[in-house]
């Protein structure tokens, strides 16, 4: 038997909500066979609702196809309810924001009526953001009362994520990490370090802004690792890392019932130490390849996280791959100690879900060099263990365009690696969210 579930977030870090109440779908012995983008959209509040401006807070709702042959609907129903409960789901009423919400869409061609039950889902007519989802995973489904399909569903309702409802699409993967460089100097120009106050407040508006375009992820860094760049101490980096991330956390995050995971990337002990002391830290971005062995006690016995990047030197360019070498076999053999060395951490307990590996395109290798790893990204994935790839705008890209922002370039490479990693690091948000949504539903439907 099929069967669909429809899943929705307004509360928190909703990517990572859904992501985690399907990986409890998946663990209670369902099958996940599809699973939909991500439609955001307002809130459905009726008009009567008790404290409707303060929950007319943005949706991610999308479907997934499951099967299970020795489920039946109401044991469905019990572990959807127990993920829930296991997910900290309180509302105090019926239309305030949740954390998750996990409906049971229909059971093949099953008509079910009862108190705790209805099957098909209500909703399945009357709301486009169950509609669209499951138009992409099971568009000739035929529903067992008026007979249509959902695809003929839709058109009779003229529905498209264009509709006032919607205000975005997202991708399922790779996760986007949004950057913002508290530099002066950026190889890519957004350097977002100022000292005039009003100028302050439009750069915390523009980094939230990418949050709200679909990055789950934003990354702060206030050193430059351009190239031939000078490194700053780390008193220095933490002035800089002030003078944003206390505005953006007392005006933004603070004040916000959404909210994304939160990555410093920086190299020093001393930062991570401050950052974690005064702030949100969900993962340290460390682009040196861990020279600097203290950093792992910040991510033993936590739910951290560490970026392990290939390098061989800051800032780039320092020191560089032989032109002779097999690449591929060089991060190989790179990644396999610096895995089994944060394994054997003395220091504590780090788990391998815990390590992110990021190949370090643009550090300290060739053009040639960096082509090749795109072309085979995916033999990384050997290692068990979530890949990240920054490429956004780097200048290996200058043999292909004379383009000075790079943007088309990206975003072609993005989608070309897409399918392999976990992580994408990137400056524009807002076009690769769509292209990616664009790339997934084409892979799910």
């Amino acid at each position: 038997m099929i069967f669909a579930i429809g899943i929705g977030s307004n509360l928190g870090d909703r990517i990572s909500n859904i992501e985690k109440s399907i990986k409890f779908i998946e663990d209670s012995g369902i099958r996940v066979l599809k699973k939909s983008i991500i439609y955001q959209n307002k809130a459905w509040i009726p008009s009567e609702a008790e404290n409707k401006n303060e929950y007319d807070i943005d949706f991610f709702n999308c479907a997934i196809l499951c099967e299970n042959g020795n489920l039946l609907p109401n044991s469905i129903l019990t572990i959807l309810k127990e993920i829930e409960k296991k997910m900290k789901r309180f509302e105090k009423l019926r239309w305030s924001p949740r954390i998750i919400d996990l409906d049971l869409l229909f059971y093949d061609d099953l008509i079910i009526k009862s108190e705790n039950l209805a099957l098909p889902h209500y909703a399945i007519f009357d709301r486009p953001f169950v509609l669209l989802p499951l138009l992409q995973i099971i568009p000739h489904w035929i529903h067992p009362i008026n007979k249509k399909s959902i695809a003929e569903i839709c058109q009779e309702k003229q529905l498209s994520s264009k509709n006032d409802d919607f205000t975005n699409t997202l991708p399922f993967f790779p996760k986007i990490m949004g950057i913002a460089n508290l530099t002066p100097d950026s190889f890519s120009g957004d350097g977002y370090l100022v000292s005039d106050d009003t100028r302050k407040d439009k750069i915390i508006d523009e980094i939230w802004q990418k949050f709200l375009d679909g990055a789950s992820i934003l990354d702060f860094g206030a050193q430059s690792t351009r190239p031939n760049s000078d490194i700053i101490p780390h008193e220095k980096e933490i002035e800089r890392i002030k003078g944003i991330m206390n505005i953006f956390f007392e005006k933004k995050f603070h004040q916000s019932k959404i909210f994304p995971q939160i990555s410093i990337d920086s190299f020093y002990p001393e930062v991570i130490e401050y950052c974690i002391n005064h702030y949100k830290v969900d993962i340290i971005n460390d682009v040196s390849g861990l020279r600097d062995e203290r950093l792992l006690n910040f991510v033993a016995n936590s739910n951290r996280k560490i970026v392990l990047m290939h390098n061989l030197g800051i800032p780039a360019g320092k020191e560089n791959l032989k032109n002779s070498c097999d690449v591929i076999s060089e991060l190989s053999e790179w990644f396999e100690k610096k895995i089994e060395q944060i394994l054997n951490y003395k220091g504590g307990s780090i788990k391998k879900e815990q390590i992110i590996l990021d190949v370090g395109i643009g550090f300290g290798k060739t053009i040639v060099q960096s082509y090749e790893i795109i072309k085979k990204i995916e033999e990384f994935k050997k290692f068990g263990i979530e890949i990240l790839f920054g490429h956004s705008k780097k200048s290996f890209m200058r043999n292909i365009s004379s383009s000075e922002n790079r943007i088309n370039e990206t975003l072609a490479i993005s989608l070309k690696v897409a399918k392999h990693i976990n992580y994408l690091r990137i400056h524009d948000v807002k076009i690769h969210s769509e292209a990616l949504a664009t790339s997934n539903y084409i892979d799910e439907c």
